[in-house]
């Protein structure tokens, strides 16, 4: 009976369906991070709130999602300026605002 087998797919599929969405109405979570312990309703989110712990600050603790986030924050504790305008002189810390600044000179 191939139909069963199909019926049973769709009916399990239609209990994890209800199941997750109830989580909305009851407030349950139950995937916690294991790294800061936040609690998530889906094991998606979960996996996808992961990816912030991935580039941590050392020195003031945020997490970011890009390893740029982090690379811009950390020259802003250092007061590191690496783009140093080749007609003036004054330097800056983002590529952005050097390339945007150099356009209007």
């Amino acid at each position: 009976m191939p139909w069963l087998n199909t019926n049973f797919h769709i009916q399990k599929k239609s209990h994890i369906n209800v199941t997750s969405h109830k989580r909305i109405h009851t407030g349950e979570k139950p995937y916690p991070c294991d790294i800061c312990g936040k609690s998530f309703s889906h094991n998606s989110d979960l996996t996808r709130h992961k990816h912030i712990h991935t580039y941590h600050c050392n020195i003031h603790g945020k997490s970011f999602i890009q390893s740029g986030e982090l690379i811009k924050r950390k020259l802003t504790h250092t007061g590191e300026k690496a783009y140093p305008c080749n007609i003036c002189g004054k330097s800056f810390s983002q590529k952005s605002i050097y390339l945007i600044t150099n356009l209007f000179i």
